[in-house]
């Protein structure tokens, strides 16, 4: 019974190593450059494509829309591994409240 067991724990493990791996990026920075028509952006030092099924949300959950978007916001966001922004969380431009929100400031960002 134990032989049955291990193998067939191989062969789950065997299968799921030939998958792809979906390494989807996290990261966060500021709205350098913004073009929602072309669904273009870039943060920080990356420019990205903004995937069709994009979700903007704002630092409570709530939800927004690709209007909502403008230079100069600090988010999180997520790539996936084809390289288009799948989430945009928008964070208030206001320090303190930053802070409150754990947005995980670094020297300079106020």
């Amino acid at each position: 019974m134990n032989t049955k067991l291990l193998k067939l724990a191989l062969a789950a493990a065997l299968a799921l190593s030939s998958l792809p791996l979906l390494a989807a990026q996290q990261g966060r920075g500021e709205i350098n450059t913004l073009d929602v028509r072309q669904d273009r952006i870039s943060i920080d030092t990356q420019d990205m494509t903004i995937g069709p099924d994009t979700h903007v949300t704002d630092a409570r959950g709530r939800y927004k829309g690709r209007s909502d978007l403008k230079v100069g916001q600090k988010v999180h966001y997520t790539v996936n591994d084809e390289g288009f922004v799948t989430s945009i969380k928008i964070f208030p431009s206001d320090s303190r409240k930053l802070r409150e929100l754990d947005y995980d400031l670094e020297a300079g960002d106020d």
